[in-house]
């Protein structure tokens, strides 16, 4: 996703909202 997006604003489309990308992890506690 977010490298089609890259591709898109390098083109000039802006988008009409922000956008905001995240990535998280977990692990089970105490392990």
């Amino acid at each position: 996703i977010s490298g089609r997006l890259e591709k898109l604003m390098k083109r000039g489309w802006k988008p009409r909202r922000s956008i905001i990308l995240c990535n998280w992890d977990a692990e089970e506690y105490g392990l």
